[in-house]
């Protein structure tokens, strides 16, 4: 049909207008690295830094049998466009974090995850400390509420979820 055929042609126009972004796109603002729970876990991690002086925060918490990969374009975008470091970590047994694939023993050892991420958010942020938040999608929603529930402090450390 027509519509099928203007769709199809839009969306090859779309892919094509990203490849060309993300070929134009700097990179060297992106830190990769491994950050440890308290488990000793070995977490990766990546990190898109603003040019200048970060605005603000964001910590994102993905899904289950997801990892931070899928979130490089939100990454890339809020750093450049909006002024936010943005963070994103892999749970254990997800992406490049160590631990059997897809699996955690409890919500305790996801939590351990969330907290290392906002711990190093904290600690690796250059500059004065902007304001924190969480962008958690699905599972990684649930485990950022029940982990918030657990630790009323947590109400202290951020600006908003």
């Amino acid at each position: 049909s027509f519509q099928s055929r203007c769709h199809n042609k839009s969306f090859r126009i779309l892919s094509i207008q990203r490849l060309i972004h993300f070929a134009k796109t700097d990179m060297s603002n992106r830190v990769e690295e491994h950050i440890l729970s308290k488990d000793q876990t070995k977490l990766f991690v990546r990190k898109w830094n603003p040019a200048d002086k970060p605005k603000a925060v964001m910590v994102i918490v993905h899904g289950y049998l997801e990892h931070g990969g899928r979130y490089r374009e939100f990454g890339e975008y809020l750093s450049s466009e909006h002024g936010i470091c943005t963070i994103v970590y892999d749970a254990r047994g997800h992406g490049k974090s160590s631990g059997q694939r897809g699996y955690a023993y409890n919500m305790e050892d996801l939590h351990q995850d969330l907290e290392a991420a906002m711990d190093y958010a904290h600690r690796d942020v250059v500059g004065e400390k902007p304001p924190l938040f969480v962008c958690a999608h699905s599972f990684g929603g649930l485990t950022f509420l029940d982990y918030a529930r657990e630790n009323m402090a947590l109400k202290d450390k951020i600006q908003g979820a």
